[in-house]
């Protein structure tokens, strides 16, 4: 048995970057035996709710679906005698029962992706295809939630996301799972020193070397190449680059000065406790 870690952040905040440098480097870790028993998900998909229960997940509803998930993790964990990542984007409201959606006991960590909302916004309505002003409305929800809806396998169940500060705000201030937060600003300028805090809480053998290659090999501009190339399993809605650009400010460029005064109206505190803004109300990134 393992136990999971959960990479979770507010939607476009890197923690799809983030899976792809933990995947490369437990790999490069355990090069014999992770093909067979590591498992780094990008969320709970109907397939595996399939998979764990012998049933056809298109007839539950997304509270039937919830109440069973705290199982199906805790079988993945029991699957698995090697790290487990997960990642995730809601925060947990708990099951209609009063269940946690993420159990403290089979939880290593958290690895929480913190991105200014700034950055985020452009990149969000980009993948998404909806208008800056949709988004911005959307970041300030705190009812928020997203759901593929239950037709297709490789659909993820339902996530209850919040706003963008109150999905900060529940995962560096709950206790009952260590967290360590990640800004993603400072992944980009200083990755191998912000991975391996990730690494750390994940509770593996901090390797520099092979997380130089890790990182190296997972680079914003190599995943871009790779998805250019290749094709990932990771793409924006019609067809448009996951990884679009990468790099911190662009904001600047294309969101409208009134919408970036409502993110900074909405999220004042938050931005302020993390160093986005200044008490005075200036953007600092």
């Amino acid at each position: 048995m393992s136990k999971i870690t959960w990479i979770n952040s507010y939607l476009k905040s890197g923690s799809n970057w983030c899976r792809f440098v933990m995947d490369e480097y437990i790999r490069l870790l355990y090069p014999k035996e992770i093909d067979e028993t590591g498992w780094v998900a990008p969320g709970l998909h109907l397939s595996e709710v399939h998979r764990q229960t012998g049933i056809n997940p298109v007839i539950f509803t997304n509270d039937e679906l919830d109440e069973l998930t705290p199982d199906i993790w805790r079988k993945i964990a029991g699957e698995s005698s090697f790290p487990v990542f997960v990642k995730t984007h809601g925060i947990d409201m708990g099951t209609p029962s009063g269940k946690k959606l993420y159990p403290g006991d089979i939880s290593q960590g958290v690895i929480y992706l913190i991105r200014n909302p700034f950055d985020l916004a452009v990149s969000y309505s980009h993948h998404f295809d909806i208008s800056l002003e949709q988004t911005v409305e959307n970041m300030g929800n705190a009812a928020f939630e997203i759901s593929g809806g239950h037709i297709f396998l490789n659909q993820e169940t339902r996530a209850r996301i919040s706003s963008w500060s109150g999905n900060i705000r529940f995962w560096t201030e709950q206790t009952r799972i260590p967290v360590v937060p990640l800004r993603y600003e400072d992944l980009l300028s200083n990755p191998e020193a912000e991975f391996s805090k990730a690494i750390r809480i994940a509770g593996l053998k901090l390797d520099r070397g092979k997380l130089k290659k890790a990182v190296h090999q997972c680079s914003l501009s190599r995943l871009r190449k790779k998805e250019k190339e290749n094709g990932m399993p990771l793409v924006g809605h019609r067809g448009k680059s996951f990884f679009r650009k990468g790099r911190a400010g662009y904001w600047k460029d294309e969101l409208p000065p009134e919408l970036a005064d409502r993110l900074a109206a909405d999220h004042g505190d938050m931005l302020v406790k993390l160093g986005y803004m200044d008490a005075a109300g200036g953007i600092l990134v």
